[in-house]
């Protein structure tokens, strides 16, 4: 299991890796930048994170996150996983939380194998429980979940978040260098992108 969970951890770092920034069509507008995802601390994300998803009735569970992230160049990795209570079978969902060298946490990305229907479903219930924890209110929140499961995979969605002033982009799609691991990706931008609407 830990040999899964270090590859998958590879893989999510690797697909995190390049994030394209969408190019600005308005004459003399600067497009919009990446941003962090959240003004919180990795220790307030993750104790937000059980909050939120023990009060939308996710049924995951958390593994307890490491107390040092693992260094990179920009950013910091806090990697653990979550499973929903009570449902048999090896299933899980692999959670990393990129962390900017200021200690916000910038970046998520959530990893499974394709193959594995009741993982898709822990990963599922964790990205609705991630929409709380950044502020995206709970109607909105369930709309947009019934939104992305019955969207055809790879794709990318925008959702203006008007609670932190950030666009928040959603990507769900193969791993960069594997498909046999889906992932989701949480990402933000200063600004909406010139195609969109609030």
């Amino acid at each position: 299991m830990r040999k899964f969970l270090a590859i998958l951890f590879l893989l999510c770092t690797v697909s995190l890796g390049f994030v394209p920034l969408p190019v600005c069509s308005a004459a003399g507008a600067a497009a919009p930048e990446l941003v962090q995802l959240t003004d919180m601390s990795f220790p307030e994300f993750f104790q937000l994170l059980e909050a939120h998803s023990a009060a939308k009735g996710t049924g995951l569970t958390f593994d307890k996150p490491p107390a040092e992230p693992i260094p990179g160049k920009l950013y910091d990795a806090y990697v653990f996983g979550a499973v929903r209570k009570g449902v048999p079978g090896q299933h899980g969902v692999f959670i990393t939380a990129y962390a900017n060298k200021a200690g916000y946490v910038s970046k998520v990305a959530l990893a499974v194998p394709v193959s594995n229907g009741e993982a898709l479903q822990d990963a599922y219930a964790a990205e609705y429980a991630l929409l709380g924890v950044v502020g995206i209110e709970d109607t909105k929140a369930k709309r947009l979940m019934g939104y992305l499961k019955a969207r055809r995979v790879p794709f990318e969605v925008a959702v203006w978040n008007h609670w932190a002033q950030r666009n928040l982009v959603i990507s769900h799609g193969p791993a960069s260098i594997s498909d046999k691991v889906f992932y989701i990706r949480l990402t933000a931008y200063d600004k909406t992108f010139p195609s969109e609407n609030r």
